[in-house]
Protein backbone atom coordinates (compact mmCIF):
# COMPACT_ATOMS: atom_id res chain seq x y z
CA UNK A 1 0.00 0.00 0.00
CA UNK A 2 1.31 3.41 -1.00
CA UNK A 3 0.45 6.53 0.98
CA UNK A 4 1.35 10.13 0.17
CA UNK A 5 0.99 12.54 3.05
CA UNK A 6 1.80 16.12 3.99
CA UNK A 7 4.67 16.28 6.48
CA UNK A 8 4.77 20.05 6.93
CA UNK A 9 3.63 23.37 5.51
CA UNK A 10 0.27 24.11 3.91
CA UNK A 11 -1.95 22.69 1.21
CA UNK A 12 -4.43 19.82 1.23
CA UNK A 13 -3.70 16.41 -0.28
CA UNK A 14 -6.30 13.99 -1.56
CA UNK A 15 -6.33 10.22 -1.80
CA UNK A 16 -3.73 8.16 -3.64
CA UNK A 17 -4.52 6.69 -7.06
CA UNK A 18 -2.78 3.53 -8.30
CA UNK A 19 -2.17 4.15 -11.99
CA UNK A 20 -1.52 0.43 -12.63
CA UNK A 21 1.89 1.08 -14.14
CA UNK A 22 4.02 1.34 -11.03
CA UNK A 23 3.16 4.98 -10.39
CA UNK A 24 0.91 6.46 -7.77
CA UNK A 25 -0.51 9.99 -7.74
CA UNK A 26 -2.34 12.28 -5.36
CA UNK A 27 -3.77 15.74 -5.96
CA UNK A 28 -2.60 18.66 -3.83
CA UNK A 29 -4.96 21.61 -3.50
CA UNK A 30 -3.04 24.80 -2.83
CA UNK A 31 -4.15 27.27 -0.13
CA UNK A 32 -5.19 30.84 -0.90
CA UNK A 33 -2.03 32.16 0.79
CA UNK A 34 1.47 31.87 -0.61
CA UNK A 35 3.83 29.47 1.12
CA UNK A 36 4.88 25.86 0.67
CA UNK A 37 4.03 22.29 1.59
CA UNK A 38 6.26 19.23 1.98
CA UNK A 39 4.89 15.83 0.98
CA UNK A 40 6.29 12.32 1.53
CA UNK A 41 5.39 8.77 0.52
CA UNK A 42 5.43 5.37 2.22
CA UNK A 43 5.31 1.93 0.65
CA UNK A 44 3.91 -0.85 2.82
CA UNK A 45 4.41 1.41 5.84
CA UNK A 46 8.11 1.95 5.09
CA UNK A 47 9.54 5.31 4.08
CA UNK A 48 10.28 5.75 0.39
CA UNK A 49 13.95 6.69 0.19
CA UNK A 50 16.48 7.52 -2.48
CA UNK A 51 19.14 4.85 -1.97
CA UNK A 52 20.24 4.75 1.64
CA UNK A 53 19.42 8.37 2.31
CA UNK A 54 16.58 9.96 4.21
CA UNK A 55 12.95 9.78 3.20
CA UNK A 56 12.34 11.32 -0.23
CA UNK A 57 10.17 14.41 -0.11
CA UNK A 58 8.56 16.79 -2.54
CA UNK A 59 8.29 20.50 -1.75
CA UNK A 60 5.57 22.47 -3.52
CA UNK A 61 5.85 26.26 -3.47
CA UNK A 62 2.69 28.35 -3.84
CA UNK A 63 3.18 31.67 -5.63
CA UNK A 64 0.93 34.72 -6.11
CA UNK A 65 -1.51 34.81 -8.99
CA UNK A 66 -1.82 37.69 -11.46
CA UNK A 67 -2.34 41.14 -9.95
CA UNK A 68 -6.02 42.07 -9.70
CA UNK A 69 -6.13 44.96 -7.22
CA UNK A 70 -4.37 47.20 -4.73
CA UNK A 71 -4.61 46.86 -0.96
CA UNK A 72 -4.68 50.48 0.22
CA UNK A 73 -3.91 51.29 3.84
CA UNK A 74 -3.13 54.32 6.00
CA UNK A 75 -0.52 54.78 8.72
CA UNK A 76 -3.38 56.08 10.89
CA UNK A 77 -7.17 55.90 10.66
CA UNK A 78 -7.76 58.48 13.41
CA UNK A 79 -5.22 61.22 12.61
CA UNK A 80 -5.24 64.69 14.12
CA UNK A 81 -6.99 67.09 11.77
CA UNK A 82 -4.48 68.75 9.45
CA UNK A 83 -1.75 66.17 10.09
CA UNK A 84 0.02 63.89 7.61
CA UNK A 85 -0.55 60.18 7.12
CA UNK A 86 1.31 57.79 4.83
CA UNK A 87 -0.89 55.96 2.33
CA UNK A 88 0.37 52.62 1.02
CA UNK A 89 -0.97 50.72 -1.99
CA UNK A 90 0.19 47.10 -2.27
CA UNK A 91 -0.32 45.35 -5.60
CA UNK A 92 -2.07 42.02 -4.86
CA UNK A 93 -3.69 38.98 -6.42
CA UNK A 94 -7.35 38.00 -6.01
CA UNK A 95 -6.57 36.38 -2.63
CA UNK A 96 -4.67 39.38 -1.29
CA UNK A 97 -1.17 37.94 -1.74
CA UNK A 98 1.43 40.62 -2.54
CA UNK A 99 2.49 40.80 -6.20
CA UNK A 100 6.06 42.02 -6.62
CA UNK A 101 5.89 44.25 -9.70
CA UNK A 102 7.80 47.52 -10.06
CA UNK A 103 7.03 50.48 -12.31
CA UNK A 104 3.24 50.68 -12.02
CA UNK A 105 2.11 54.33 -11.86
CA UNK A 106 -0.61 54.78 -9.26
CA UNK A 107 -2.91 57.82 -9.41
CA UNK A 108 -4.37 58.98 -6.08
CA UNK A 109 -7.87 60.29 -5.41
CA UNK A 110 -9.76 60.89 -2.18
CA UNK A 111 -13.19 61.53 -0.75
CA UNK A 112 -14.09 64.06 1.93
CA UNK A 113 -13.78 67.85 1.96
CA UNK A 114 -10.26 69.24 2.19
CA UNK A 115 -7.04 67.32 2.39
CA UNK A 116 -4.30 67.05 -0.22
CA UNK A 117 -1.65 64.67 -1.55
CA UNK A 118 2.07 65.33 -1.58
CA UNK A 119 2.03 64.05 -5.16
CA UNK A 120 -0.75 63.12 -7.55
CA UNK A 121 0.96 59.88 -8.60
CA UNK A 122 3.43 57.35 -7.21
CA UNK A 123 5.34 54.44 -8.75
CA UNK A 124 5.40 50.92 -7.32
CA UNK A 125 8.68 49.62 -5.96
CA UNK A 126 10.17 46.17 -6.56
CA UNK A 127 7.87 45.00 -3.75
CA UNK A 128 4.80 46.21 -5.67
CA UNK A 129 4.23 49.04 -3.19
CA UNK A 130 3.39 52.68 -3.94
CA UNK A 131 3.27 55.30 -1.18
CA UNK A 132 2.15 58.90 -0.87
CA UNK A 133 1.85 61.49 1.90
CA UNK A 134 -1.72 62.66 2.50
CA UNK A 135 -2.41 65.81 4.53
CA UNK A 136 -5.83 65.47 6.12
CA UNK A 137 -8.54 68.10 6.40
CA UNK A 138 -8.07 70.65 9.18
CA UNK A 139 -11.67 70.03 10.28
CA UNK A 140 -12.13 67.30 12.87
CA UNK A 141 -14.75 64.67 12.10
CA UNK A 142 -13.96 64.74 8.38
CA UNK A 143 -14.07 61.27 6.82
CA UNK A 144 -11.61 60.53 4.00
CA UNK A 145 -11.09 57.44 1.90
CA UNK A 146 -8.12 57.20 -0.46
CA UNK A 147 -8.14 55.29 -3.75
CA UNK A 148 -5.15 54.23 -5.83
CA UNK A 149 -5.65 53.32 -9.51
CA UNK A 150 -3.14 52.45 -12.23
CA UNK A 151 -3.34 52.65 -16.03
CA UNK A 152 -4.38 49.01 -16.18
CA UNK A 153 -7.51 49.85 -14.17
CA UNK A 154 -6.30 47.96 -11.11
CA UNK A 155 -7.59 49.81 -8.08
CA UNK A 156 -8.10 49.72 -4.34
CA UNK A 157 -9.62 51.94 -1.65
CA UNK A 158 -8.69 52.43 1.99
CA UNK A 159 -11.09 52.07 4.87
CA UNK A 160 -12.38 55.31 6.42
CA UNK A 161 -9.84 57.79 7.80
CA UNK A 162 -11.60 60.06 10.32
CA UNK A 163 -9.86 63.18 11.65
CA UNK A 164 -9.88 64.02 15.35
CA UNK A 165 -9.10 67.26 17.26
CA UNK A 166 -5.51 68.00 18.19
CA UNK A 167 -4.22 69.16 21.57
CA UNK A 168 -5.95 72.16 23.09
CA UNK A 169 -4.09 75.41 22.34
CA UNK A 170 -6.67 78.14 22.96
CA UNK A 171 -10.22 79.14 23.83
CA UNK A 172 -12.77 80.40 21.32
CA UNK A 173 -14.71 83.06 23.19
CA UNK A 174 -18.16 84.01 21.88
CA UNK A 175 -21.12 86.08 23.04
CA UNK A 176 -24.83 85.39 22.68
CA UNK A 177 -25.15 88.97 21.42
CA UNK A 178 -22.70 91.45 20.00
CA UNK A 179 -25.04 94.48 20.00
CA UNK A 180 -27.02 94.00 23.22
CA UNK A 181 -29.46 96.57 24.57
CA UNK A 182 -27.79 98.59 27.29
CA UNK A 183 -28.37 96.96 30.67
CA UNK A 184 -29.38 93.57 29.22
CA UNK A 185 -27.64 90.24 29.78
CA UNK A 186 -25.50 88.30 27.30
CA UNK A 187 -23.97 84.85 27.68
CA UNK A 188 -20.24 84.52 27.16
CA UNK A 189 -18.94 81.07 26.11
CA UNK A 190 -15.33 79.91 26.09
CA UNK A 191 -14.80 76.75 24.02
CA UNK A 192 -11.53 74.88 24.41
CA UNK A 193 -10.10 74.33 20.90
CA UNK A 194 -7.09 73.04 18.98
CA UNK A 195 -4.84 75.09 16.71
CA UNK A 196 -7.35 74.73 13.83
CA UNK A 197 -10.32 75.79 15.94
CA UNK A 198 -11.78 72.31 16.37
CA UNK A 199 -13.58 71.89 19.71
CA UNK A 200 -11.65 69.87 22.28
CA UNK A 201 -13.92 68.02 24.66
Amino acid sequence: IVTITQSSGTGTIGGVTDNGNGTYTATVTSPTAVGSGVFVATLGGAQVKSGGGTQTQSTITYIPGPATKYLVSSSSYSPVAGSNVTITAQLADVNGNPVLTAGKIVTWTKTGTGGSFGSGTSTTSASGIATVTFTTSTVSGTVHTVTGTDAGALTGTSTAITTIPGAATKYLVTSSGYSPVAGSDVTITAQLADVNGNPVL
